[in-house]
């Protein structure tokens, strides 16, 4: 078995297990080694990190820019109408538009994340999902956006959905699926 070089000289093997000899001389099956073993799972890598603030900025700049070009073509379908008019639009749409268009866009992040990192998929779509959230929220505060029941239940759902949406990507597919 090969394992950290500090750790490889306490270790024993009990019924088939690697395992840490207790201190107090008792049983040691009673502490199994994969708590430490399991110390490098835990440590995010440069590599998930790196991967995790990309799917944050990605699906910033996705449904951003997926949203800027919806309201180009609102424009074109209607045009002559004031600039007043497309910006209201433009407040109208973005919280629907963000429910409906960012469940395939954090699904499409999952699953990025997954063919990516693997195991780790799941805790980096997480911290891209908290990530994402937050400065989303400081990005509603700073517009200084009008906090009606309704976009609050918008904004909340439209946050409830993308973590949806990044949890069913990373998650692991059966045979067959």
């Amino acid at each position: 078995m090969s394992c950290h070089p500090a750790f490889s000289d306490k270790l024993v093997a009990v019924r088939g297990r690697v395992v840490v000899p207790r201190q107090d001389g008792g049983d040691p099956s009673a502490e199994p080694a994969t708590r430490l073993l399991r110390k490098r799972d835990t440590r995010m890598t440069k590599k998930t990190v790196g991967w995790t603030v990309a799917a944050w900025l990605l699906g910033h700049i996705t449904l951003i820019g997926t949203h800027v070009l919806f309201v180009f073509l609102y424009s074109l379908a209607r045009p002559g109408e004031s600039n007043a008019r497309y910006q209201e639009f433009a407040l109208a749409s973005g919280p629907w538009f963000s429910i409906v268009f960012g469940i395939p866009v954090f699904f499409w992040l999952g699953r990025l994340l997954r063919k990516r990192l693997g195991v780790h998929a799941r805790r980096s779509g997480l911290t891209a999902w908290a990530l994402y959230s937050a400065t989303d929220l400081a990005v509603v505060i700073a517009a200084h956006a009008a906090w009606t029941p309704l976009f609050i239940g918008q904004w909340c759902v439209s946050q409830g959905v993308k973590l949806l949406a990044v949890l069913r990507g990373t998650a692991t597919t059966t045979a067959g699926s």
